[in-house]
Formats: structure tokens, C-alpha cells, sequence
């Protein structure tokens, strides 16, 4: 639907006749004011009856108009129809045409529709006919700009103040083609920019670009808009804390920019009292950020590793499976939990679990199943929920570490940590050597059995004159002569003995 045009006139000063240079040469002054219509919509207004401005005498006409808001100024400029008309016409900020805005431009043909857009104040349209003696209909239409700006002519050093979600409307003129921001990120998050320009006004050819800066001025992305867009776009960036600068340029007349922040909060609870437990418990992913994964390592990462996936991936054997946004904690250590979001951003965050004991005690000393054939001392330790002493046991009695075995026997050591973790050790402590049924020195008149002995730990080994039993059980022995008798224990024990049967 066709928008209703506001018939409200800026400002016109007409001028009187006298003689300006244009291009080197003298040119009549014509001296018909043009009025302007201010309108809602310079692309769907109907353009109003033009000014006739006739040629027959002078080929030069000037209007000065001012203007108390920035906005578009279109010329419809019309000449008869078969008629070859051409001319120019131009916009300046002094009467002599020479500070101009933008380019001088060309009309011909039946129609010729041109714009500018200007800052607030006075102006001066200069239309030059070079063909004479055709008459030029002109009609100026003005659509006032969509503006909240406080500096006019900004720059890095002196820009517009953004607010975090809230939207600010400018407008860029032919004098003021960039328009630049800055707004400050206090936490670490991803900003994501919401851009858009008035592509409707400016030409098909014309691109208009988004620019963050940092502080430095150093450009860390840029957007673009052309006349094929429609409605906002937008890019994001992951900040530090800073400020930082937004640049509009490309295109001309409205603009709409406006940010918001994605802030990184992350949140972790562990499911636990704090007291020392041998089971593991959940912890508690509460986040704020838009994420597409999250992944959990049972190591502490550095930060120079965050965005290395081959070390965050399932194939690691310190990763961690989730169910949902928790995790199971099953040992104790520094958990490092890795969100991505919807950018592709990474952020860490990190959780020290010092209460989940799943060690059993060191033990020193002792070996299960090993004998001793001296005294012992035995020591233990847990550097986590440390010694239970009262169920740590030697032999069925409390023990502590430290203690000494200087006696033979069989022996059994649990030792526990204070949430039952425990080593189990089964030793011997054996001093004595094997015994025979013949006595060291001893001459027999008769034939001998020979029966051996060991009461604690058992024979490993017989060796007669030499030669090595297969076995323990008992040997008859008749011959005479002198024998030689070597027994050794299963705690490397040894005795030998000597004896001889003279019959």
C-alpha cells in the first residue's frame, strides 16, 4: 500500500540572479525555487508535479533549502518525451557548487531519478541544461533519517556508546559514509552482532560491511549486506574482556545495529558430603552457554590444548562418558570440562575431586607369599583417606606400621585405609634348616634309614654325595663308607652333615 505523503516543506531560499562559474565557464543563473515534499518513503511515494524550469535564456538554476534532520533528498528530474535533454545536477554545501556532495550527476532521456543523503543543514541543488531550448520538470522528494546518534561524525577515537541488547538506528550520508561503535565486554562470552542497512536505497551494485575491531583497530570480522538482503544478518566473534569497535560502511542512508552477549558461566557440583568414600558420585554441568557438545577428561588440560579435538576425543583413555549434562566421578583428580557452542567456540572449565579413594594402602617390607630367612620390618601408607589402625592386623592382632618380625612363623598382615581398602600379605619368617634322622659325625655299624625334616616352611632341595634326590621321602642306605649330606629349606635354610657306616 502506497504511503501518504506529508506535504511539509523544508526550508527553500530563493536566490537572486547573478552570473556562477561552472566548469570554467560562465553560466546564466536561473532563479525558479524547487520545492521539497517530505515523505515517508522515497521509493513508494508518488512523486509530486514537477517545477518547470525553462531553458529558452539561461541554462543554470539554483535552490538553497535547509534541512533541520538528515535524511534522502531524491530528484525526479522529467523532459519531454522524443526530446534529447541532457544536463546535470548536484548538490553542494556552498552557493558556488563547487563543495559538493557525492558526484555530479547526468540526466537524460524522459526520466532520471537521483538521490543524496545529507546531514542536517543548508544546501544549494544546481541543475545545468546543456541543450538548448528544452524545458526540465524537477520534483525533490525528502525522507528523514531513523535516528538516535549522538556524535554525528564519528570515528574510532569518538564513536556511539552500544548497550547490550538494546538496538540503535543511524543513518549514513554522503558526507559521513562510516559510522563507528564501541561497547565494552566485561566477561569473556561470544557477541553476536545484529546488523542491517537500507538496501532498498542505495544501488544494486553497492555492498554494505559490518567491521569488529579490537582495541588495537585490528580487524577480527567483517559482514556484508547487499541489495539481495532483507531484515537483519548478523556475525559473532568470541571476546575476551575489552572493548571493542563496530564499523557500518558500504551503503547508504538507515542502518540498525545492535548486540547481545553469550556469556561463558559454567557451574559444577559435585553429588558429595565431602568425606572420604571408595564410590564414585555425579557432578553437575550448569551452564549458560548455547552449546552443541560437551566433552570431560579425567586430566588436568592446559589451556594452550582447548581446541585440540584429538585430545578431547572419545579414544582417550581418560575420557569420560556423560549422561546428560552430569558425568560420574570414579577417582580422585582434576576433571577438565570442555564446552563447544553453537559457534564452534571452545571454553574450559575445571573441577578438583579429592575425596574418592579406590587406592589400596602401599605396604613395604613384605611380599605376599614371599619367606624371610632374617628379621623384617614392615611399613604402609595411604596418601589419601590414610590408615585404618584399628582394623589393620598382623596375625588376627592391631599393628602398626613400622613393626619389626624377628620370630618364626606364618604369617598374615591386613592392612586397610579408612574407607576399606585393603592389601592382604601371607609370609614366612624361617631361621631353622632342615633336619635329618643321621647325626653330623656320627659313624653307624649298621644300615641306616635317613628320614628329613623342616617344620615351618618345608624341603626344597637334597643333595647325597653329590648327586640330588627327587624327592624327600626317606632313603635306605647299607654300603659302607663315608657320606655327605647337603639340605636346604624353602627360606634357602641349609645344614650339612657328615657321617659314615662301617659294618
Amino acid at each position: 500500500m502506497k504511503k501518504i505523503a506529508k506535504k511539509i516543506f523544508l526550508t527553500i531560499i530563493a536566490l537572486t540572479a547573478s552570473v556562477t562559474l561552472y566548469a570554467g565557464k560562465a553560466a546564466a543563473l536561473t532563479m525558479i525555487n524547487i520545492p521539497i515534499l517530505v515523505v515517508e518513503d522515497v521509493d513508494d511515494t508518488p512523486f509530486p508535479d514537477p517545477v518547470t524550469i525553462n531553458y529558452d535564456f539561461e541554462n543554470y538554476n539554483i535552490s538553497e533549502f535547509t534541512i533541520d534532520t538528515a535524511g534522502q533528498l531524491k530528484a525526479i528530474i522529467l523532459c519531454k518525451a522524443g526530446a534529447r535533454t541532457t544536463g546535470n545536477i548536484w548538490v553542494s554545501t556552498d552557493r558556488d557548487g563547487k563543495r559538493l556532495i557525492g558526484d555530479i550527476a547526468k540526466y537524460s532521456g524522459e526520466k532520471t531519478e537521483v538521490s543524496w543523503f545529507l546531514e542536517k543543514g543548508t544546501y544549494y541543488l544546481h541543475t545545468e541544461c546543456e541543450n538548448y531550448p528544452y524545458e526540465t520538470g524537477i520534483a525533490l522528494l525528502f525522507e528523514k533519517a531513523k535516528v538516535e546518534e549522538k556524535e554525528i561524525a564519528t570515528s574510532f577515537s569518538k564513536g556511539n556508546f552500544l548497550t547490550p541488547d538494546k538496538v540503535a538506528m543511524n543513518y549514513l550520508t554522503n558526507e559521513n559514509p562510516n559510522e563507528y561503535y564501541f561497547f565494552e565486554v566485561k566477561e569473556k562470552s561470544t557477541v553476536t552482532i545484529n546488523y542491517s542497512f537500507d538496501a532498498d536505497a542505495n544501488l544494486k551494485t553497492d555492498t554494505g560491511y559490518c567491521s569488529l575491531y579490537d582495541k588495537y583497530g585490528v580487524l577480527l570480522k567483517e559482514g556484508t549486506y547487499t541489495s539481495a538482503d532483507k531484515g537483519l544478518k548478523s556475525i559473532d566473534y568470541l571476546l575476551e574482556p575489552g572493548v571493542y569497535y563496530i564499523k557500518l560502511s558500504g551503503m547508504k542512508g538507515n542502518t540498525v545495529i545492535s548486540y547481545s552477549c553469550m556469556f561463558y558461566n559454567i557451574t559444577l557440583t559435585a553429588d558429595t558430603d565431602g568425606k572420604w568414600t571408595d564410590e564414585g558420585y555425579y557432578v553437575y554441568i550448569d551452564t549458560s552457554i548455547d552449546y552443541s557438545k560437551i566433552s570431560v577428561l579425567c586430566f588436568d588440560v592446559k589451556d594452550s590444548l582447548i581446541d585440540n579435538d584429538v585430545l578431547w576425543a572419545a579414544t582417550n583413555p581418560n575420557y569420560v562418558s556423560l549422561e546428560g549434562e552430569r558425568f560420574l566421578a570414579e577417582k580422585s583428580g582434576v576433571y577438565s570440562i570442555r564446552i563447544t557452542d553453537k559457534n564452534g567456540y571452545n571454553t574450559m572449565a575445571k573441577i578438583n575431586i579429592t575425596n574418592i579413594d579406590v587406592t589400596k594402602p602401599k605396604v613395604s617390607g613384605v611380599k605376599n607369599n614371599k619367606i624371610y630367612n632374617k628379621a623384617i620390618k614392615i611399613t604402609w601408607k595411604d596418601e589419601e583417606s590414610g590408615i585404618n589402625d584399628k582394623k589393620t592386623t598382623l596375625n588376627g592382632k592391631a599393628v602398626k606400621s613400622g613393626v619389626k618380625i624377628s620370630k618364626e612363623g606364618k604369617y598374615t598382615l591386613k592392612v586397610y585405609d579408612n574407607v576399606g581398602n585393603y592389601r592382604t600379605y601371607t609370609f614366612y619368617v624361617d631361621f631353622t634348616a632342615p633336619t635329618a634322622s643321621v647325626e653330623n659325625g656320627k659313624t653307624y655299624k649298621e644300615a641306616v634309614t635317613v628320614k628329613f625334616k623342616d617344620n615351618l616352611t618345608g624341603i626344597s632341595r637334597i643333595v647325597l654325595d653329590g648327586a640330588e634326590l627327587s624327592s624327600t621321602n626317606p632313603i635306605y642306605l647299607y654300603a659302607n663308607g663315608e657320606y655327605e649330606l647337603e639340605l636346604w629349606d624353602k627360606a634357602e635354610n641349609y645344614r650339612k652333615i657328615t657321617f659314615t657306616i662301617k659294618k
